[in-house]
């Protein structure tokens, strides 16, 4: 799956490599982490073009991470 993205106001595109969905077991789950739904992604950071753009990937931060994470769990 490829979209659409921008990272620090630049237009870019994330191709996402791998996902992981974990189903949440809900209130009866034996820990709080098992309780909730949760999502794990391999992703890369490509140019308007398609190519990879490894520059572009350093100013992910870890809030541009959950970001991305949301945007790939909301399309997947």
């Amino acid at each position: 799956m490829i979209f659409n993205y921008r990272i620090a106001g630049i237009p870019c595109k994330i191709s996402v490599i791998s996902i992981d969905f974990h189903k949440g077991e809900g209130y009866w789950a034996p820990s709080s982490e098992d309780a909730k739904d949760w999502i794990t992604a391999e992703y890369e950071v490509l140019d308007r073009k398609g190519y990879p753009a490894e520059w572009l990937a350093k100013k992910v931060t870890d809030e541009i991470n959950d970001d991305i994470m949301t945007a790939i769990s909301e399309r997947a």
